[in-house]
This record gives C-alpha cells, sequence and structure tokens, in this order.
C-alpha cells in the first residue's frame, strides 16, 4: 500500500525546472503538490538575483559608454602637452588658449577660465549663473529667485597644496580612474538594484496575491488559499517580468500589459484546475 502511494504521489518542481513549467496552464496544479516553501523562495530569489544581474550589466554598459566619451572628449579638448600647475597659492597654465569659456544659453551660466587676465569682468553682468576661475580665485555667482545675484569668492592661497599636470597626465589619469570606477559602479549598483526590485516585487507580490485569492474564491478553485495565491504570484512575476522586457524592447509597452498578463496566467491555470 505504502508502495502504491509513493509511486503515485507526483515529484515536486525543482528550482530550476519552474523556470519552464512557470509557463505552463497546469502549473498551479503542479505548484499545489509542492509544500516546500524554501524552493518557492529559492525560485523567488534566483531569478530576482538573475534580473538585478542583467539590469546592472545595461546600467554598467551605459556607465561605460559614458566614461569613453568623457575621457574622449577630455584628450580631444586638451592638448597632451597643455600643463596645469598650481603653486604657492597661484593658478597657471602653458599651452592652453585662453580664456576658456563655456556657456549654457538654456540655463544662463557660463564658466571661465583665465589666468592671464583676457576676460573682462565687467561682462559678469550679461550672466546670472556664472563660475569664473583667475589666477587668484575662483568666483561663483548665482542668480536667486528674487533676482539678487549671489556672489562667493575662494582665494587658491587657502589651500595649501602645490601640484603640476599634464594633459597627458591627466588623460591617462580619467581613463584608469574610470576604469575602476566602472567595477564599483556595477557592484554597487547590482545591490541597490537587487534590494529595491526586491522590496518592490515583494509589495507587489502582497497586492496581487489579494485578487488572486478572491478570483480563485468567485469561481470555487477548491482548497484556494491566500497563502498558494501568494506563491502562485512569486513564480508568476517572472513571466511578467520577462515579458514587460520583451515589450519594451519591441517598443510594444502599452498601459495595463502587467495586468493583463497576470489574468491570463491565472485565468488559463485555474481553468486548467476546474476541468481536473
Amino acid at each position: 500500500m505504502n508502495l502504491k502511494l509513493q509511486i503515485g504521489r507526483k515529484t515536486p518542481l525543482s528550482v530550476w525546472q519552474r523556470f519552464l513549467a512557470v509557463w505552463r496552464p497546469d502549473f498551479l496544479e503542479k505548484l499545489e503538490n509542492d509544500l516546500d516553501e524554501n524552493r518557492a523562495w529559492g525560485f523567488w530569489f534566483l531569478y530576482t538575483t538573475i534580473a538585478a544581474v542583467l539590469v546592472s550589466i545595461v546600467v554598467g554598459v551605459v556607465a561605460h559608454f559614458a566614461a569613453v566619451d568623457f575621457v574622449k572628449n577630455i584628450v580631444e579638448n586638451i592638448p597632451a602637452e597643455a600643463r596645469v600647475k598650481f603653486q604657492d597659492g597661484k593658478l597657471s597654465t602653458q599651452n592652453i588658449s585662453e580664456p576658456i569659456v563655456w556657456t549654457e544659453k538654456t540655463e544662463d551660466f557660463v564658466a571661465v577660465v583665465d589666468t592671464i587676465g583676457r576676460f573682462e569682468t565687467t561682462r559678469f553682468d550679461e550672466f546670472g549663473n556664472m563660475v569664473f576661475v583667475s589666477a587668484d580665485k575662483i568666483i561663483i555667482r548665482q542668480r536667486e529667485n528674487s533676482g539678487f545675484i549671489k556672489t562667493e569668492e575662494y582665494l587658491w592661497s587657502d589651500f595649501d597644496v602645490n601640484f603640476a599636470v599634464t594633459g597627458a597626465e591627466f588623460s591617462a589619469g580619467a581613463e584608469k580612474f574610470f576604469g575602476k570606477i566602472e567595477l564599483v559602479i556595477f557592484v554597487v549598483g547590482f545591490f541597490v538594484i537587487w534590494f529595491f526590485l526586491a522590496i518592490f516585487r515583494l509589495i507587489f507580490a502582497l497586492w496581487w496575491s489579494l485578487f488572486a485569492w478572491a478570483g480563485g474564491a468567485i469561481l470555487g478553485i477548491r482548497d484556494w488559499t491566500f497563502e498558494k495565491s501568494f506563491r502562485a504570484v512569486q513564480h508568476f512575476m517572472l513571466v511578467s517580468l520577462s515579458l514587460v522586457f520583451l515589450l519594451s524592447v519591441l517598443d510594444w509597452q502599452f498601459w495595463g500589459s502587467t495586468s493583463l498578463i497576470f489574468i491570463l496566467l491565472f485565468g488559463m491555470n485555474f481553468l486548467h484546475l476546474k476541468k481536473h
């Protein structure tokens, strides 16, 4: 008798088997025979981690190309023979055409580097927001909402530091720095993304579990409980995440797509349970 019961008992799905089984209309029937919560949470943890890794890779790639463009702009705009020297409270440059003026008309902002005194300070009033770097100080001007111009000055002599750097050294240092920080961005980004993804998905799972629990009760699904509903949503979120990502890539994303996916998943599984 015990042998017959052992043979007739359905084998619980492993964590890896669930990645394929969750797409089938009989998934809830197979999940109903598995009372081990560790496998359910293991599946949730695994696909959440995989999702966080993929998002982190995308963020890392974007950060990489941004760093490459930044370093490229440095190399192209700062001659290798250029030299910046800071000594005895004085800033000076060599082999750099001054003044260097960078403006942003849409934000009423200008940044000026002039260590040789060619930029006329009478032009300051032409700009609301300004950063002016001279040989002996840095001036920051900000236009407040009232229209008043707030001016702050910082003397280079207040900084007890001496250094000299060439354009080639600066470019090499920037490339080395961004090469190291990319790994930091990926690692930190992964943990931040994983944390927020996990919290969001748990809250989302509780929300959808209420609807699925109510739906199963209305349809008269046998022995349907909130616990089973929550466990089902834990698994179905893999399908939702995958399809929403695919729709976004194809530019087919539409309002309510996640809700529609859950309705279809529970609908076909409920229909299977009713028939069997």
